[in-house]
């Protein structure tokens, strides 16, 4: 799995210079409009910035993917003597390792901007102080999960076409349709299991926990997170066993 995920990254090493290089200019570019523009302004751009980064890495990350199943290099990825749960594995790990690069150094700009502007100094710096590292730890966890499941169900999507339809143009439409029924049929399931299931945990958002009981808890429904730690799985076991016993070239 090691290899492939070399493999991967080093097939993207060109896109990443470029796109890191573009995330730096313009901003050094907005950096110059700080005495000029507003300072919300400057921070606004920033952000969309990043959020234009983070659009084109999805697009990355459902590509690596697809084009193993629709292109030539799919030739080479499935003569080698690897299973198909070393192969999504290797898919994830890199779509991972690609966003956090990315988004990485698209933060590290944010903050910049956001100091620079000296505005927000004083609020962000006390919003910063008081958040719960819990609340920090488990954000960041459950974000890389929902990143994760999000993938693994365009992956399940686009290996089920393949399968069931095998021209290619059709075959990608099919691939987007599927996806759209699976997270109907999904929502549909979650909401039957969280109104049998209704019992949450509160997730403190702040350190001082009377303020933070007053307006500062998220809620959790502990069903629907269970559910969709097995749809993770049966999706990941799915699509594994489809790579290996069902794609033919």
């Amino acid at each position: 799995m090691f290899n492939l995920i070399k493999y991967e990254l080093k097939g993207y090493y060109k896109d990443f210079i470029i796109m890191i290089g573009a995330i730096a200019a313009l901003n050094i570019l907005l950096f110059t409009r700080i005495n000029t523009w507003p300072q919300e302004a400057v921070i606004v751009c920033s952000f969309l910035i990043s959020f234009a980064a983070a659009v084109v890495v999805f697009i990355w990350n459902i590509r690596l993917f697809s084009r193993d199943l629709y292109e030539d290099s799919g030739y080479l990825l499935f003569s080698l003597p690897q299973s198909g749960y070393s192969v999504l594995g290797s898919k994830l790990i890199t779509s991972i390792v690609q966003g956090l690069i990315v988004g990485a150094v698209a933060l590290i700009f944010n903050y910049i901007s956001f100091h620079a502007t000296g505005k927000f100094n004083i609020e962000f710096g006390l919003i910063m102080r008081n958040i719960s590292p819990k609340f920090i730890t488990e954000s960041i966890v459950s974000s890389l999960f929902e990143y994760v499941y999000l993938l693994t169900t365009i992956y399940f999507s686009i290996a089920l076409s393949k399968v069931a339809i095998k021209k290619k143009k059709v075959g990608k439409l099919g691939g987007f349709i599927i996806f759209i029924i699976v997270s109907i049929i999904v929502a549909k399931i979650t909401q039957i299991i969280v109104d049998i299931f209704p019992q949450t945990y509160n997730l403190d958002i702040l350190k001082v926990q009377a303020v933070a009981n007053a307006a500062g808890t998220i809620p959790i429904n502990i069903a629907a997170m269970i559910l969709n730690v097995i749809l993770f799985a049966l999706m990941f076991i799915a699509t594994a066993y489809i790579l290996e016993n069902k794609i033919d070239f």
